[in-house]
C-alpha cells in the first residue's frame, strides 16, 4: 500500500488532478467521506462528462485491461473501461453511489457550488466544465 500510495502521489504531481478530485472534495469537506471514497463516486459520472474529449486515451487504457477490447471503437473502449472501474470498486467493496455514503440529495446544489470554486483542479479537466455541469455530475453520482 505504500508503494502504491507513493506512485500514485508521483503520478498525481507530474499530471495534476481534475474534475474527480474536485468534485470529491466537498463530500470530505462536508460529510467527513474518506478523498479516495469521494473520488470512486465521482469517477464513473465525470468520466462520462469527459468521454468526447478523451475516448482515444481512455481507451488505451480499457485495451491493457483486456486484450478483447482491441477491436472495439475508442468511444466503446472508453465506456468499457469506465463500467470496468467501477465494477472493480463493487468487486472489492467500494461505494459507488453519492446516496449509498448517506448524503442527501438536497445536498447537491452546495456541494456543486463549492467545488465549481477549484478552478486550479477544473482547468486540468479534458473538457471545460461550468457549474451547471457540476451540478448534473453529482445528480447522476447521486
Amino acid at each position: 500500500m505504500s508503494l502504491g500510495s507513493l506512485m500514485a502521489e508521483m503520478a498525481f504531481a507530474t499530471a495534476g488532478t481534475a474534475a474527480v478530485h474536485a468534485l470529491a472534495y466537498p463530500l470530505g469537506g462536508e460529510f467527513n467521506i474518506p478523498h479516495g471514497e469521494a473520488n470512486t463516486v465521482m469517477l464513473k459520472s465525470v468520466m462520462e462528462f469527459d468521454r468526447d474529449r478523451c475516448a482515444k486515451k481512455t481507451s488505451r487504457l480499457a485495451r491493457a485491461v483486456s486484450m478483447e477490447r482491441l477491436n472495439m471503437s475508442d468511444e466503446e473502449a472508453s465506456e468499457y473501461l469506465t463500467e470496468w472501474m467501477t465494477g472493480t470498486a463493487r468487486r472489492i467493496g467500494v461505494t459507488i453511489r453519492i446516496r449509498d455514503l448517506g448524503v442527501p440529495e438536497d445536498a447537491i446544489p452546495t456541494m456543486a457550488d463549492a467545488a465549481s470554486r477549484e478552478a486550479r483542479l477544473l482547468s486540468n479537466n479534458p473538457k471545460t466544465i461550468n457549474r451547471e455541469d457540476i451540478d448534473k455530475i453529482y445528480r447522476r453520482a447521486w
